[in-house]
């Protein structure tokens, strides 16, 4: 089995964790990985949709990054795929769930997508339909060391989706708290960079270093689970993401806000912190993670369980079983 890799040609950030991913299971289990051109993955699908599948001695793996419906010849009987983002409207999840028949195995992150599936499959009696669970994981080169601790001078660090709810606790806050340091991104020059509230650059965002670096000199970072607050684009999933694992491994606080759900309850959020559900909650929570520094040994025996390395175990297992 090889890896099939969109890194030739998806440049975006996003993608830049997917392709760490993808190194550490070609690492782990010696899986080979094969950049395919925006090309070869256009004709191998309009294959599909017809029907037809490049011949292969074996299905190759690759990562899909967003289910929203039905769409012909995404899924083939030569490509375990495993989606990312599941987004798939109630009114077609039949219809999404027909076009994985033709494939060996499909792969959900989310927890929460997963179960939806399996049930909807038992409800109709898919047995053609074969899925498995494959988590996101921290990818293993940013385990922190034992012992290991990083020098702190953001206090708190807006980054990526935030939840309308915390960023209003936050900016209520600050006004009576002025000498907080806040850091929030603004675009620059076509540049992600930081700012202060008092119009300090501290840092820029552009690739996965200066976003891990980013991290590390933060204290607290307000983090909540995507459609937590009503995102209609998420089609009422609220799955946890990577940049959980990340920042408690660079660490962070985490004031967490999300949904109590089998993503949630899988990965164990309520052992960091309650979901923020008022002002007071919100206070108490951020004035005592200020208090005091993360309990880094405490995350790494967390994160030992959710590397990319283990996923790559659970991935070997999870293709064994279907053969």
């Amino acid at each position: 089995m090889k890896i099939l890799s969109r890194r030739s040609y998806k440049c975006r950030p996003a993608w830049d964790l997917v392709y760490e991913w993808e190194d550490q299971l070609s690492l782990s289990l010696g899986m080979k990985i094969k950049r395919r051109s925006r090309l070869g993955f256009w004709l191998c699908k309009q294959l599909a949709s017809i029907g037809l599948t490049l011949p292969a001695r074996e299905p190759d793996f690759m990562f899909q990054m967003r289910a929203m419906g039905p769409e012909r010849g995404r899924y083939n009987s030569s490509t375990v795929a495993c989606v990312i983002d599941y987004f798939v409207p109630e009114r077609l999840t039949d219809e999404y769930l027909k076009t994985l028949e033709v494939a060996p195995l499909t792969l959900f992150t989310s927890r929460e997508a997963y179960e939806h599936v399996a049930a909807r499959l038992a409800e109709s009696a898919g047995e053609r339909v074969r899925i498995g669970h494959l988590p996101i994981s921290l990818p293993d080169k940013y385990m922190p060391t034992e012992g290991q601790a990083f020098e702190k001078d953001i206090d708190v660090l807006i980054i990526g989706r935030l939840s309308p709810v915390l960023k209003g606790f936050l900016d209520r806050y600050v006004a009576d708290h002025p000498s907080l340091v806040v850091a929030e991104r603004r675009q620059a020059d076509r540049h992600a960079a930081f700012y202060t509230s008092d119009g300090r650059c501290i840092g820029f965002g552009n690739t996965r270093r200066e976003y891990i670096d980013l991290l590390r000199r933060s204290r607290v970072i307000p983090y909540c689970t995507p459609g937590c607050d009503g995102e209609k684009a998420t089609e009422g999933f609220s799955q946890v993401t990577p940049r959980f694992l990340e920042l408690l491994a660079a660490g962070c606080q985490p004031l967490l806000r999300y949904r109590r759900n089998a993503d949630s309850r899988w990965f164990g959020l309520e052992e960091f912190c309650p979901s923020i559900e008022s002002y007071e909650d919100f206070v108490r929570e951020l004035e005592k993670a200020l208090s005091r520094p993360a309990d880094m040994e405490r995350n790494r025996r967390y994160l030992a369980k959710h590397l990319t390395s283990q996923r790559a175990a659970q991935l070997k297992q999870l293709l064994e079983d279907e053969r």
